[in-house]
């Protein structure tokens, strides 16, 4: 009967030494096919027949990206949707605030108006009129004075004789 050692410790080249075969094959066919240019063909019969394998093999990593891109374009919209409801509320206010401010403007502009009406009316015409007396006098509108409502102008001559 023959005894073997067990696999584990079987005897034979060591690894470093195949490592190094191995690197200094891999380097003397680099130098080889950038020189030679004779695996060229070689290389680009196995890209052909990888190709089908290399993108399946970066289906996950692209999966992975897709939903890291969805969830960063969901929270962009998601930040977006806040400026913007708050930019909203801000035009709001702004819109309100400039309403409020033209009606104060046209209500002023009236009370200008009005005040510009009371300078140019002159003295001798009524700028109201009494209810009770213009009910018994005439039918004149009691809030605006016209020139029916008020009493004559005097005349050049009477108003010479005053101012002696």
């Amino acid at each position: 009967m023959e005894y073997a050692p067990p696999p584990l410790f079987n005897q034979g080249v060591s690894a470093r030494a195949r490592l190094a075969f191995f690197a200094f094959l891999a380097i003397a066919l680099i130098i080889i096919d950038s020189r030679i240019k004779a695996l060229e063909t070689i290389r680009v019969g196995v890209g052909v027949v990888l190709y089908p394998v290399q993108q399946a093999l970066l289906v996950p990593g692209r999966i992975v990206d897709a939903v890291g891109n969805y969830f960063t374009s969901v929270s962009t919209l998601q930040r977006e949707n806040e400026a913007l409801k708050r930019q909203q509320v801000e035009n709001a206010q702004a819109l309100l605030q400039a309403k409020q401010s033209e009606q104060e403007n046209e209500r002023l502009r009236k009370l200008l108006a009005a005040r510009e009406r009371a300078r140019t009316t002159p003295s001798w015409e009524p700028s109201f009129t009494n209810r009770a007396t213009a009910s018994r006098t005439s039918s004149c509108c009691m809030w605006e004075p016209t020139t029916e409502c008020a009493p004559a102008a005097p005349s050049s001559t009477t108003s010479a004789s005053w101012g002696r």
